[in-house]
């Protein structure tokens, strides 16, 4: 069968699910506002520059999973998706989902973003899987610590291939995957349909090198 992969970030999103849920955590007085607004932004422009540390920017934002209890975290993430995230989803990227559903192709939302955090949109979405950061939980709620490869780079490649592994019929060489950053050039190159949308000044350069043509899902 074959594979339509999509980023979530500034690809089904007009923006970045991560900084949305900060953002969020601020607004409802959850976490330290000048801490959080100040790492936040270094990590985000860290990411867009292509340079992130990931060990470092999970440090910090899954601590802060691990300062609220689960059961509170699931309240705020439920608010969160209808104020933060549903205003976010792109048409565009919704009318490419049922594109690609009505042709029986298997829907995936590939994200270094926390499967905590970008559950809800997945779940709104109908998407078929999931392929995300994973968070370790014990019976107290979120330890602050992720577990295997991080969704991110080179990770998201090697996470596909895991999923790949456990779910046999599925090959890269004719799958999509749809994404802006060029944090996700890998797997872009790993696939047999790279779709570079909304994308990010490196990645224009990159596409523009490999006569990838440009998708916008922000109208």
């Amino acid at each position: 069968m074959t594979l339509a992969i999509f980023d979530l970030d500034n690809t089904i999103l007009r923006g970045d699910s991560d900084s949305a849920w900060l953002s969020f955590l601020i607004q409802h007085d959850q976490v330290d506002k000048e801490r959080v607004e100040r790492m936040n932004q270094k990590f985000y422009e860290d990411y867009v520059g292509g340079h992130l540390d990931f060990d470092e920017y999970s440090e910090f934002a899954y601590g802060i999973l691990n300062s609220i209890h689960i059961s509170k975290l699931k309240i705020l993430r439920k608010e969160y998706f209808k104020e933060k995230v549903m205003p976010m989803i792109c048409p565009n990227a919704r009318d490419r989902f049922e594109m690609h559903r009505k042709r029986n192709h298997t829907l995936i939302i590939s994200t270094a973003t926390n499967e905590f955090v970008c559950r809800p949109v997945v779940e709104y979405l109908k998407t078929d899987y999931l392929i995300a950061t994973k968070l370790e939980i014990s019976d107290d709620g979120y330890t602050g610590r992720h577990y295997g490869a991080p969704n991110f780079g080179e990770g998201k490649v090697t996470n596909m291939h895991l999923w790949l592994a456990e779910n046999p019929g599925h090959q890269l060489a004719t799958a999509y995957f749809y994404s802006d950053s060029i944090n996700d050039l890998p797997l872009l190159e790993a696939v047999g349909y790279p779709r570079p949308v909304n994308v990010d000044e490196q990645l224009r350069e990159v596409s523009k090198k490999k006569g990838w043509r440009i998708i916008t899902f922000n109208k």
